[in-house]
């Protein structure tokens, strides 16, 4: 199944496919917003789950997280 989802990505337009390291999700990546869009608007229907996502810089990810600036450790 996991082969199956990888290929319908790649079939719907996505530039690469994979899956995550722990094996819990399988991920395309693709070169627009609206060719993201198009492509979970296409997979619809097949029985997975699908969430549209982005990728966010560095600094907005510390931001959101509180995480400390510059990648530091956050001393719990």
């Amino acid at each position: 199944e996991i082969g199956d989802a990888k290929a319908a990505l790649l079939a719907a337009g996505a530039v690469g496919s994979a899956m995550s390291g722990s094996g819990s999700a399988v991920f395309g990546l693709f070169e627009s917003h609206r060719a993201a869009k198009a492509a979970l608007l296409s997979l619809t229907g097949l029985g997975w789950r699908s969430i549209l996502t982005r990728t966010i810089p560095r600094e907005e990810y510390e931001r959101c997280s509180g995480l400390p600036a510059q990648g530091g450790v956050k001393d719990y």
